[in-house]
């Protein structure tokens, strides 16, 4: 059997920990390991994983001596280099997995494991209690298939209570040596520029909406808050494509391109940056053609940057 290693990073969780947990325990694959690491909590949180942990020994609280506050992001990359296996579940804290999550994800993951390799599949979205709000969220919006890596730079689509990754990209995402946004749209970047990236039209996960999980907030509405959205994200896959780029010689000479000619929409001039729009095209994979078109005419111009 494949091994598995669920990453779970806790924060003040304690309202829904417990029903993510159990949903874990209740998988039809059992060959798994959750591993725990808790960052900085204030509530009941830490007593909560010391019970399940006492019950489960497949559960493992990796910090239960040094909790501190390090960031989500390297609080998963702590989670991720604790121990080998042949796939990493990303985990929230909130959410509800569908008893057969692993084993159709496993499913879908057969085939070469010398590659770096990603899999997201879709999501359903409910409310706090449950009920559901929206079913299979990507597939709602055109998104069959992952996007390229061209594409993936403009509008990242890994969602990280949906992904599972292979040690080889593991290995990797180790070796990057900032952090760089979020944990899982790097992941996602690290697979489309090194290895693969493929999606699942299929959801396994309860994807949890509530007033406490939104990560990061704005005073800016309408079409600043748009603006503000774009260039942070364009920023941020600016950084990464450098990082990438320094940290990894064996990037492919055409991915290669792609991510010179990305950072060349940063700062180059506007005949430049209209040779490379036209060049690529790049297309928004939730979207449509108007978001992709809006998208293009933004790196054109530099409005609002």
């Amino acid at each position: 059997m494949e091994t598995v290693n669920i990453l779970l990073s806790t924060y003040n969780g304690e309202k829904y920990l417990a029903e993510q947990i159990d949903s874990i325990v209740n998988q039809t694959y059992t060959d798994w390991n959750l591993l725990i690491r808790d960052d900085g909590s204030t509530d009941n949180t830490v007593s909560i994983i010391k019970n399940y942990e006492e019950k489960d020994a497949r559960i493992k609280f990796i910090n239960s001596f040094q909790i501190e506050n390090v960031g989500v992001h390297l609080s998963f990359k702590n989670l991720a280099k604790f121990s080998d296996a042949d796939w990493y579940f990303l985990c929230d804290q909130d959410d509800v997995w569908l008893p057969k999550k692993i084993e159709s994800m496993l499913f879908y993951a057969r085939g070469n494991k010398k590659e770096a390799k990603l899999l997201y599949s879709d999501l359903t979205t409910v409310d706090s209690e449950l009920n559901i709000l929206s079913e299979r969220i990507r597939h709602k919006t055109g998104h069959s298939k992952a996007p390229l890596l061209k594409d993936y730079l403009l509008q990242p689509t890994v969602t990280g209570c949906g992904a599972m990754f292979n040690q080889k990209l593991r290995d990797y995402w180790l070796l990057e040596s900032n952090i760089i946004g979020l944990h899982d749209s790097m992941l996602g970047f690290i697979a489309a520029s090194l290895g693969k990236l493929e999606f699942i039209d299929e959801s396994y996960t309860l994807y949890r909406q509530h007033s406490q999980n939104v990560i990061g907030s704005s005073s800016a509405s309408g079409i600043q808050a748009i603006l503000h959205s774009f260039w942070g994200q364009n920023q941020t896959m600016n950084a990464r494509a450098k990082d990438v780029l320094a940290t990894f010689s064996l990037v492919s000479n055409e991915n290669k391109k792609i991510l010179q000619d990305f950072m060349k929409l940063n700062d180059a001039n506007f005949v430049v940056r209209l040779k490379v729009i036209l060049k690529y095209r790049y297309m928004y994979s939730l979207g449509g053609k108007l978001y992709s078109l809006f998208g293009n005419l933004l790196l054109l111009s530099n409005i609002g940057k």
